[in-house]
This record gives structure tokens, C-alpha cells and sequence, in this order.
């Protein structure tokens, strides 16, 4: 049997199931890349439950803040040790860039799957994409991601791309501490190579 064969991907069997999960694991106050950080903070403030503030770190036109995801007991109970957090940086006011680390936990196999959904709904929040209305679309999309954090959790550095969007999602894991990093940032346009002088 092959060591390295690729983990089965959790994909429940009923849509509604998924969009369930989904609508679970999302804090209802995620940042939005190029929004102004006092809409977010107000939309933070009304998302009772949702993330819980940690930190702002230091900085002069760039800021990082933060947050502690307060995750479902019965997820915790899944993989005892579960745990995630995001960071959001702020220059001159607007979001430019922000990240979710997870914890798999004690359960790796469970806190894989757990990531999933979390790292989904988070990207989607972070890039204003809607989770697909029909069925077959949100199973394709959900598979996707799954795929990539699997890929990730066996050393490859993904990057997604979503069309509409001017954004990346990088998913990656940490080899030193095991956590499985997702960063949303502005995608910087390709530049244009000179054309070749004629003459």
C-alpha cells in the first residue's frame, strides 16, 4: 500500500448538511479584503460569540490585529486540542491582507477535516465570494478546497485563485508546529514584459 496515498476527502452526502457545517463554522464577522476597519470593527461588535480580540501589534502605517475563533464545544470534542485564530492587517485604515491559523489538535485526522470547513468559510468571507446556491457547485468547490488542505498537510504550498475575485488564497502547513496557515491577500497583477526594440 502506498504511504503516501492522498487522505479521503470528508464531504458530507446532503448539501444542506454542508452549508449546515459551513454556516457554523463561520464567526459572521469576518474581515473583507479592501474594506475600512471601522466597518468591520462595527459588524465585529454585533457578532456576538464570534471571534474574541487578542492583540494589536505594533506598527506605524500597517497594523495587525488579532482574534481568538471561538470554536463550538462539540467541534472540540471532535480533536481535543482544536483550536484557531486570525489575524487581520490594517494599512491607513483598510484591510489589506489576513490569515487563519488552525490548530489540528490531538484528532489530526478530525481537525484536518475541521479546517476545512473553517478555512472555506473563511476565505470565502474574506474575499466576498457567496457559497454556490446549488448543490453539485458547492460539493466541487468544497472538494477543491478539501484538496488543497490535503495537499498542504503533505508539504505542498497551495495557492487558489477564484474567478471575479483579485485575490489569493495561500494554504500551507507550518512543519514546526504542525498548525495549518490560510492567507488571503490582494493578487498583484502579472507585470507586462517590455516588447523587444525594433530597428
Amino acid at each position: 500500500m502506498n504511504s503516501t496515498r492522498r487522505p479521503k476527502t470528508f464531504v458530507p452526502k446532503a448539501v444542506s448538511a454542508l452549508l449546515l457545517l459551513i454556516s457554523l463554522c463561520a464567526p459572521k464577522a469576518e474581515a473583507r479584503l479592501g474594506e475600512d476597519f471601522g466597518s468591520f470593527l462595527n459588524r465585529f461588535t454585533k457578532a456576538t460569540n464570534a471571534l474574541k480580540p487578542l492583540a494589536q501589534l505594533p506598527g506605524v502605517s500597517t497594523q495587525h490585529f488579532t482574534f481568538e475563533v471561538n470554536v463550538p464545544m462539540q467541534q472540540k470534542k471532535l480533536s481535543p486540542g482544536f483550536a484557531a485564530g486570525v489575524t487581520v492587517t490594517v494599512t491607513d485604515g483598510k484591510i489589506v491582507g489576513q490569515s487563519l491559523a488552525v490548530k489540528p489538535g490531538n484528532n489530526v485526522p478530525a481537525g484536518q477535516k475541521l479546517a476545512c470547513l473553517h478555512g472555506f468559510s473563511f476565505a470565502y468571507e474574506a474575499i466576498g465570494k457567496a457559497i454556490p446556491p446549488t448543490r453539485d457547485k458547492t460539493e466541487i468547490e468544497f472538494n477543491a478546497f478539501c484538496n488543497a488542505i490535503d495537499r498542504a498537510c503533505m508539504g505542498e504550498v497551495q495557492y487558489l485563485r477564484y474567478p471575479g475575485t483579485r485575490a489569493l488564497v495561500a494554504i500551507q502547513r507550518d512543519s514546526t508546529n504542525g498548525n495549518i496557515l490560510i492567507a488571503v491577500t490582494p493578487e498583484m497583477p502579472t507585470p507586462i514584459k517590455p516588447a523587444a526594440p525594433h530597428g
